[in-house]
């Protein structure tokens, strides 16, 4: 009998209330667990990390695409246009370390109260700040 996997222990306890938090994550939720199993990552810090990807950024992603495909804003950080870009730096020593790289897409994005989704962006950083959530987090620029 197999163990279950951090994401399915995970999935088990978290339960989104919207459905496009309910698409991102099962679109990436899946991809973060593969890179931080395959980088070494030990079981406590795969469900740290996966907790806070959940938690933190899953609700920032914005809308789904709609029925035809498209995203409603396209983030200028991927080519794709999806806001989310996880990647894996190497390190030394055979460990790697998972960076995940996100825009935060506000309900007003790409209209005339935000065209160019700066307030989510504001927030969440400010969000991220106020709660201690990221260690060393330096916003002077």
């Amino acid at each position: 009998m197999s163990r279950p996997s951090s994401l399915d222990i995970i999935s088990t306890i978290i339960h989104f209330r919207k459905p496009e938090h309910q698409f991102w994550w099962e679109k990436t939720g899946s991809q973060l667990a593969l890179l931080l199993k395959y980088a070494g990552y030990s079981k406590a810090e795969q469900y740290t990390e996966l907790f806070f990807y959940a938690i933190h950024i899953v609700p920032e992603l914005g809308p789904t695409p709609d029925s035809n495909g498209p995203l409603r804003w396209k983030s200028p950080q991927t080519p794709d246009g999806t806001p989310l870009d996880l990647s894996w730096e190497w390190g030394l020593e055979g460990k790697g370390v998972i960076r995940t790289s996100l825009e935060p897409i506000g309900p007003l994005a790409g209209t005339e109260a935000d065209p160019f989704n700066c307030h989510e962006t504001d927030a969440w950083i400010k969000h991220l700040d106020s709660q201690g959530l990221v260690t060393g987090l330096d916003l002077e620029w």
